[in-house]
């Protein structure tokens, strides 16, 4: 999570989508008074030149007392709880990724300290199979108290106010290149974004997993257009690679934000 206040943007990062290439990226737009998640990545390096910048996690208090801790991963509701009208006019950016391939990558993130990347492709396909029906689903436990909300198969509500999607930008994981290239131009920037120089966080995904088609039988591709409806109807991503995603900012942002602020700050 970063905010930027020169440049007047919030960036909320979703799981499996290059997230932390990412905000090392844009972390190199931060000033003295900006805020951001820590980031091992970002924070061992000794030169990064930015001591006043806020990364620790306890932020203090909402209105009705209720302690606000920020992660990497935080949600746009809790940053508007603290900050609120501070930063209510600046624009939201995320990621977002084809929900299939992401729940085979989430897969292999969760298992990295297994030996689940070499083991028979037959045995990666049944460990995914239970793993994504135990995990992804959105349970009542989930909702109630966040339980394994790491391991979603959606990660809209990071984004989301309710059911209203809050990105002014959002940056897709199929076109990484060009949507970072758009945003520069969105922010105003003088040199075009890129992370191709840097890969935060490894590989950890098997080689022969790269066709993310191969790990669905039709139930579980059923499990994963259900959880992720919003995803599929409203960015066009499909089980097939080749249809490329497309985002338009949902008209109903502002009010609904404005409608947030109000209840909450």
């Amino acid at each position: 999570m970063i905010i930027s206040h020169k440049y007047k943007f919030i960036f909320i990062k979703t799981r499996k989508v290059a997230g932390s290439s990412i905000e090392l990226r844009l972390s190199g737009l931060l000033q003295d008074g900006d805020i951001a998640s820590s980031l091992t990545e970002r924070d061992a390096d000794k030169d990064f030149g930015f001591p006043d910048i806020d990364t620790g996690k306890f932020r203090g208090f909402d209105k009705f007392g209720r302690p606000i801790f920020v992660s990497e991963h935080t949600p746009l509701s809790r940053i508007y709880r603290k900050y609120g009208k501070l930063i209510s006019d600046y624009k939201v950016i995320s990621v977002e990724r084809n929900p299939w391939d992401r729940a085979v990558s989430q897969f292999f993130w969760s298992m990295r300290s297994t030996d689940m990347k070499t083991r028979p492709p037959e045995e990666q396909v049944a460990a995914f199979k239970k793993f994504v029906h135990f995990y992804g689903p959105d349970r009542l436990a989930r909702r109630l108290w966040g339980w394994r909300k790491h391991r979603a198969l959606s990660q809209k509500n990071l984004y989301c106010l309710g059911d209203t999607p809050m990105p002014d930008f959002m940056i897709r994981f199929e076109a990484m290149d060009d949507d970072l290239a758009r945003l520069s131009e969105f922010l105003g920037l003088d040199e075009t974004l890129s992370i191709r120089d840097i890969n935060a966080k490894g590989e950890h995904r098997a080689k022969k997993s790269r066709d993310y088609r191969t790990f669905f039988d039709d139930e579980t591709k059923a499990l994963v257009e259900k959880n992720c409806a919003w995803e599929i109807k409203n960015l066009g991503y499909g089980f097939d690679p080749s249809i490329p995603p497309v985002f338009e900012p949902d008209p109903n942002r502002h009010a609904a934000r404005e409608q947030f602020l109000k209840k909450h700050t």
